[in-house]
This record gives structure tokens, C-alpha cells and sequence, in this order.
């Protein structure tokens, strides 16, 4: 008998939590992904793996300070490996006509940051962000993801997406980081809010290499006698956010920017004098 290990435990806690049809595929003696997902009309696999026990990771730099610890770490190296030792079950996903998911858990670091940011991803997926500058003109000629990138035309293509599966405000996330140069697309448009998504623009100056990341999150939340709708955009390290309240033959609108990214609830407490307002108001 098989014991589940707890990034596969957490995950099928988040299937059934949102109401996903899943099954667990039987091990063979070829390789294969853990699962198979029905989202809405879509089929999906996913690749479940996680993070464990790892040195670098809170070690005591000052002898005489026990108590303070540092992780050390090189940005996208965890991921990096993780694409590598994956790449034969996202093979058998993808001779199936069916986009395939890395799904990675932290299981390392309880914040779920160690090793699993969003640059961990971007730069293992698609390289080392990197600035070309024209000398003669004293400014920047393009900006681009390059160097170390496991992404590229020619290679691991058959991985549609990486994930991070995480939880954030008591909620548990998957973040979709897409693969631009897979053909197996996933319909994005048409998940569900569980699931966020991070695209990516190629560059149009260096072709074959990713100029940006594109980030898409919405959810609502049911007010009184209305619905606030949050959506954030960022188009590399800017990140817009609006609260749009609707109800009967009304709307407002409220806007914010971070410079960083920020989890759902963080969001919404950006709001909360908009909240607050509302609130007051339907009370009147």
C-alpha cells in the first residue's frame, strides 16, 4: 500500500474543496503523472512534487546568534530540478494530447517562500533576467529572461504549465505559470478562481526569449445587496489592482498599485477604507 506523501495530500484536499473530478493514476512501469483533473471541459495531469529537507535552509550564519537563520539559496535552482526529474512523466502526458502540470509543493518552509516565489519560477522556467544595453546611446536597448532558462522552443516543450501549490489566507492556491512555447495550450480564461495564473510576452527585439510576465488574478465576494469583484494585472513589476462594487443600477470602482505581488488577502486590505465605505453605506 502506497502512502500518499503531503504535497499529494494537500492537493486532493484543493480538488475537493472546489469541487474538481479527479482520479489517481495507477503507477506502470513507464513513468506518468499522479493525477488526472477535469476542469470544467479540459483534461489536465499533473506531476505533483515537493520540497523537502534541505541544508541551505535556515542555517545559522552567526554562531553567537543561534536564534536568527537565513535560507541561501540561488533563485530558481529548486524549481530547475524539479522541471529536470519530471521531464519523463510530463513526456507521457503530452503523447496523450493532454497538457501537463508540474505542481510543486513546499514542504520545507511554512511562509512557502524558501525556494517557491514567483522568481523561482519565472527564472527557472525562462532564464535569468537579463538587461541589454546600447553603450552608444546610454540606455537600456531591451530587458528580457535568458540565461539557464529550462523553457525554450526546442526544449521541454511538452510541459504546458508549473505550478505552485500553496495556501495563502486559509485558502490553498495553485498558481498556474504558463509555458509559452508549448503547444498543448491550457484554456486559462475558463478556470476556475482557485487557480491564478501567471503569463508571459515574448520579447519582441530578441526572439525565442521572454520580454515579461503577465499576471491575471479576479474573484469576487458577495456583499450585502451587491458583489465586489477584485482584479489584479501586472505587466512585469507593476501591479494594478481594482475593487469594482456592483449592485442594482450602480457601480464604483477603486484603484491601487504595489510594486510587488501580493496574496488575495493582502489585496483586499488594500481596500478596506472602500469596504468600510460601502458597509457604512448600506447601513444608512
Amino acid at each position: 500500500m502506497n502512502t500518499k506523501t503531503t504535497s499529494e495530500e494537500v492537493f486532493e484536499h484543493f480538488l475537493r474543496e472546489n469541487d474538481l473530478i479527479f482520479e489517481k493514476i495507477k503507477e506502470a512501469d513507464t513513468p506518468r503523472p499522479d493525477y488526472l483533473v477535469h476542469v470544467g471541459g479540459t483534461r489536465l495531469m499533473f506531476e505533483v512534487k515537493e520540497l523537502v529537507e534541505d541544508e541551505d535552509f535556515a542555517v545559522v550564519r552567526d554562531p553567537s546568534r543561534p536564534d536568527i537563520r537565513m535560507g541561501i539559496r540561488t533563485v530558481g535552482d529548486h524549481i530547475r530540478k524539479k522541471i529536470n526529474a519530471a521531464r519523463k512523466q510530463i513526456r507521457y502526458a503530452a503523447k496523450q494530447g493532454i497538457p501537463a502540470v508540474l505542481l510543486v509543493y513546499n514542504n520545507i518552509d511554512r511562509m512557502h517562500l524558501f525556494g517557491t516565489e514567483n522568481a523561482d519560477f519565472i527564472t527557472a522556467m525562462y532564464g535569468e533576467y537579463t538587461l541589454l544595453l546600447d553603450r552608444e546611446a546610454g540606455r537600456v536597448k531591451d530587458a528580457f529572461y535568458g540565461r539557464n532558462q529550462s523553457l525554450r522552443e526546442d526544449c521541454n516543450t511538452e510541459f504546458s504549465a508549473v505550478a505552485r501549490l500553496a495556501p495563502y489566507g486559509g485558502t490553498t492556491i495553485v498558481t498556474l505559470f504558463e509555458n509559452v512555447f508549448s503547444p498543448l495550450k491550457i484554456p486559462y480564461e475558463s478556470l476556475p478562481t482557485c487557480f491564478e495564473v501567471v503569463r508571459v510576452e515574448l520579447s519582441s527585439q530578441t526572439p525565442g526569449l521572454v520580454a515579461r510576465t503577465v499576471v491575471e488574478d479576479t474573484w469576487s465576494k458577495k456583499m450585502s445587496h451587491g458583489q465586489m469583484t477584485f482584479t489584479t494585472t501586472a505587466m512585469g513589476v507593476t501591479f494594478n489592482h481594482e475593487a469594482r462594487f456592483e449592485e442594482p443600477y450602480h457601480v464604483q470602482t477603486r484603484n491601487r498599485q504595489s510594486t510587488g505581488p501580493l496574496t488575495r488577502e493582502e489585496v483586499e486590505s488594500r481596500f478596506a477604507d472602500f469596504i468600510s465605505e460601502i458597509v457604512d453605506a448600506q447601513k444608512e
